[in-house]
């Protein structure tokens, strides 16, 4: 993200001068890292801060929801993760028929 942000301006600056504008270098800053480990347990790290548990599972459920865009895309997903939590439901799947091939043998059938 922080990436894109800078690509972005870098664009921006050159369509607004006209051309090629002078580049400060990208610097990265390290966020921290956040991971769920579990059913309501997660693991988060800022720094010195280190958080675990039910906690950090909060923490970072709410840090992933803002992040997206747009109000109607926070409520969406806000929504199908209750759902999935209360229902112990299971994240999208894919299904393949048993004779699926990538390169398939037979002609295809009309």
């Amino acid at each position: 993200m922080q990436e894109g942000i800078y690509a972005a301006n870098v664009v921006k600056q050159e369509v607004q001068r006209g051309g090629v504008a002078e580049r400060t270098p990208f610097r990265y800053h390290d966020l921290g890292q956040m991971a769920t480990i579990g059913r309501s347990r997660a693991i988060a790290e800022f720094g010195r801060l280190r958080l675990a548990g039910y906690f950090a599972w909060w923490f970072w459920l709410i840090v992933h929801i803002y992040r997206l865009s747009g109000f109607r895309n926070r409520l969406s997903v806000l929504v199908q993760w209750a759902w999935s939590y209360m229902t112990f439901g299971r994240g999208a799947r894919l299904i393949v028929g048993k004779e699926w091939q990538a390169y398939s043998e037979r002609p295809p059938e009309h």
